[in-house]
């Protein structure tokens, strides 16, 4: 009767063994899947994050574009710019019509040579009545030496229209 009840309990005990470690299995089984779904739910909403924080920096970019444009790599430029003579800028400042032999290469060398300390400097000027007359040397220039746009040549007219 012992070995009996003995044998009884040694197979029960190996079911409820199995049992035990079938559920302990299901269990841990139930875990990773519960661990899987929350990684997932985790690389999901990172990836909302991030879309979200691309849009924002699209936008950002498109309503702010000089903000994020790209710096060249120059150096600082010490070249002095070439400015057409004063009269030619008050005109252009005014919003006048330049003939485009100012800006040739000849006229913009003249220029530069022949530039006046101040703007406001005044030059003995005779007037169309034949009087004379004090006016800016800005405004003042030699109608004699220009050329016209029609009589400009070819060379001059590529110079001067890059």
């Amino acid at each position: 009767a012992i070995q009996l009840l003995r044998n009884i309990w040694l197979a029960n005990n190996k079911a409820d063994k199995a049992l035990w470690q079938q559920r302990l299995a299901d269990d841990r089984e139930q875990q990773e899947h519960a661990q899987r779904l929350e990684e997932d739910e985790q690389q999901r909403a990172d990836q909302e994050r991030a879309n979200e924080e691309e849009a924002t920096h699209k936008e950002e970019r498109k309503k702010n574009k000089h903000k994020y444009t790209p710096i060249l790599a120059t150096g600082i430029p010490d070249d002095p710019s070439i400015t057409p003579c004063s009269y030619a800028l008050r005109k252009l400042d005014k919003g006048e019509y330049m003939e485009l032999w100012y800006f040739t290469n000849d006229r913009l060398d003249e220029a530069s040579t022949k530039k006046t300390i101040d703007d406001d400097a005044m030059v003995l000027s005779t007037l169309v009545d034949g009087s004379m007359a004090w006016i800016s040397s800005a405004s003042a220039r030699n109608a004699r030496s220009v050329i016209n746009d029609e009589n400009l040549p070819f060379v001059e007219f590529c110079q001067a229209c890059p």
